[in-house]
């Protein structure tokens, strides 16, 4: 959430960031600076969507069980192809 008040409040901004707000201006915006942040943001949103992707299907992935010897004791077909 960005919010661009035009006001220099700090009730504002602290009520603001109480309701989620990340990017938070009182003063001038420039707008390379708030393209290039809202860039950042999506990014980064991306990447921990893919990185709860890729943990939920580890987590649903069999495990491999290690035997007393930690010989492998599955190994996924495609394996051989790497």
């Amino acid at each position: 959430m960005i919010i661009l008040t035009g006001l220099d409040d700090e009730d504002v901004v602290a009520e603001a960031a109480k309701v989620g707000a990340q990017t938070i201006s009182s003063g001038a915006v420039r707008r390379d600076a708030l393209s290039r942040d809202h860039s950042i943001r999506i990014e980064r949103r991306k990447a921990a969507d893919a990185l709860r992707q890729s943990e939920e299907r580890f987590a649903a992935s069999p495990r491999t069980p290690r035997t007393s010897s930690s010989a492998i004791a599955y190994l996924h077909p495609r394996a051989s192809s790497i």
